[in-house]
């Protein structure tokens, strides 16, 4: 049988060539500079290195130099260092799942050399000759040749992307990106107190920092990288719970910063951008932290290496837990714990109405995980910071208003300032759906687990015609299934609403034609949160300020007609 003949015009697959795959993987890799910086500190870092020098020239555009006094690279291996995927790191499958270095993925120097010149100059510690290699982008290296060299490493990187002019274009200022240079090695400074770094900028020494053995030493390393007023106010902090240890500094809320510019987090070492971690800390802050200024962290979370997964991003900033709820409640935990501590009496906030801390990630239908309150005086929730709400403060000492909320199904008898009153909670809330913006963004709360929902399959092929109406009332669920849709967000405003529930029941409704926004009105107010009692609710109450259209006051003729006798 004879081949067919090939498509006209259709291109065929091919295997990419060696350099020019490594230009592409460097992209990853090489964004800018300081791309090279961190991951050429980064390999110091682990080589054991004790102090090491980054030196820097037309903000590391035409030159970088890393050098430390680390374990060194043997001659045979220099070779092998500058290949794709080449790495002391890791050896087996298993090493995967416990990375305790800071590489491991062996494709920082082969990306480099693609795009730049290498020069390796490396002595082992004991050995009496060092060697050194020069490799070209797109060129093979040479055989290493001796050289004169102190025990450890340098790395010379020259001329960034000299054969990719189309990349070079993309590179800011001189000033610009030495800046992003500088921000690097200060980060990793803070993360290792116990080694000596030193900056050097077009031959000019910008900051020279010693080993930090004691907090004297770590405070001053603190003063030069943070700034005077952090290293003198920041509290020190160390809390362990089972394999689980959080330590640093925080700053205290009555001394919060202007900018949210001093906001760094440690795993096992490691910075990294969470979404996790971000909201514990700023759900710890919020009810602390005065309008307009930003909290102040320096922390370092160690754990079990087997319980986070650090090879989730392409640049090594981010991370996945296996126990996320456990790490979200610790840190929260431990920062309310020590800003309670610090807070003066008369500076303590005042209650306001907020969710217990984390229930709006998971469906109202399960149970509540225990969370144990920290110890502080007097309890104080976290705000809302989505949307600011009066605050609900307790009566003068002797009354006991705000103890006499019960619930009664979707109704709650109260007193507050020694009124009695009832409200009815389905109401309550369905006003409040009713009442959201008609244009502009509705108020909404991310999930940190999103829900799975069951729905029917046509629910499910009928979501992208509603996709426009849930986008604006503050939803965002997507397919997840077949009969499975998964709920990332929901309105602020259904804060005491079982949506899991709720969620099937009005998308049938916007099936059989019905106006979204009183569609959901109405089943809000018959999926009221099962767990929300009368503290909760009250709450919610003065927060929304007693609206009439819920709310009945009685009066003390009312209550005496009931125990009257016809």
């Amino acid at each position: 049988m004879p081949v067919p003949d090939p498509i006209a015009g259709r291109p065929a697959i091919r295997r990419l060539p060696d350099h020019l795959a490594n230009q592409i993987a460097a992209g990853e890799v090489v964004e800018r500079p300081a791309s090279i910086v961190k991951e050429l500190v980064e390999n110091s870092l682990d080589a054991d290195a004790r102090t090491l020098t980054v030196s820097l020239e037309q903000g590391g555009m035409r030159r970088i130099q890393v050098q430390d006094d680390g374990f060194g690279i043997p001659r045979e291996e220099l070779t092998l260092a500058l290949q794709s995927h080449a790495t002391s790191k890791i050896a087996r499958p298993e090493d995967l799942a416990a990375i305790r270095s800071m590489g491991f993925r062996g494709e920082a120097l082969a990306s480099i050399a693609s795009v730049a010149r290498v020069e390796l100059v490396s002595r082992l510690r004991g050995a009496e000759q060092a060697w050194r290699l020069a490799c070209d982008p797109g060129a093979s290296p040479g055989e290493p040749e001796p050289a004169a060299h102190p025990p450890g490493t340098s790395v010379s990187v020259a001329d960034l992307f000299h054969n990719t002019p189309a990349r070079r274009r993309f590179l800011r200022a001189e000033r610009t990106e030495y800046r992003h240079c500088e921000e690097v090695v200060r980060r990793l400074a803070l993360g290792r107190f116990d080694i000596g770094f030193r900056l050097r900028h077009n031959r000019r020494t910008v900051f020279e920092l010693p080993p930090a053995t004691d907090e004297a030493g770590r405070r001053r390393r603190l003063a030069r990288l943070c700034g005077k007023a952090f290293a003198e106010h920041a509290l020190q902090l160390d809390f362990r719970r089972g394999d689980l240890r959080l330590h640093g500094w925080l700053l205290p809320a009555r001394h919060a910063r202007a900018q949210a510019d001093i906001q760094y987090v440690y795993v096992n070492g490691r910075i990294i951008r969470d979404r996790v971690l971000t909201h514990a800390l700023r759900q710890a802050h919020a009810a602390w932290l005065p309008d307009g200024r930003h909290p102040a962290w320096l922390l370092f979370l160690e754990l079990d290496p087997a319980e986070v997964d650090v090879n989730v991003h392409p640049a090594k900033q981010e991370v996945r837990f296996r126990q996320t709820r456990l790490v979200h409640d610790f840190l929260v935990h431990c920062l309310e714990r020590t800003l309670a501590a610090e807070a003066p009496t008369d500076q303590m906030p005042a209650p306001a109405y907020a969710p217990q801390p984390l229930e709006w990630h998971r469906p109202a239908t399960g149970p509540a995980s225990p969370v144990t309150p920290p110890p502080r005086r007097p309890s104080a929730p976290p705000r809302i910071a989505e949307r600011p709400v009066p605050a609900y403060a307790p009566p003068p000492p002797g009354k006991t208003a705000e103890e006499g909320a019960r619930r009664i199904g979707r109704y709650l008898l109260f007193l507050h300032e020694e009124k009695a009153g009832v409200a009815d909670l389905g109401r309550l809330v369905g006003e409040r759906v009713r009442a959201l913006p008609a244009q502009g963004e509705v108020p909404g709360r991310p999930w940190l687990i999103p829900a799975s929902v069951p729905v029917p399959a046509a629910l499910v092929a009928g979501l992208p015609a509603w996709a426009d109406a849930l986008a604006a009332l503050g939803f965002d669920v997507s397919e997840a299934g077949p009969e499975t849709l998964l709920l990332r967000q929901s309105p602020l405003a259904l804060e005491p609403v079982d949506v899991p529930a709720l969620l099937p029941g009005w998308l049938a409704d916007l099936a059989a034609g019905a106006e979204p926004r009183a569609a959901l009105a109405e089943r809000a107010a018959g999926h009221l949160r099962p767990d929300w009692q009368g503290e909760q609710w009250l709450a919610w109450l003065a927060a929304e300020g007693f609206p009439p259209a819920a709310v009945r006051w009685l009066e003390e003729g009312d209550l005496r007609d009931l125990f009257t006798a016809p």
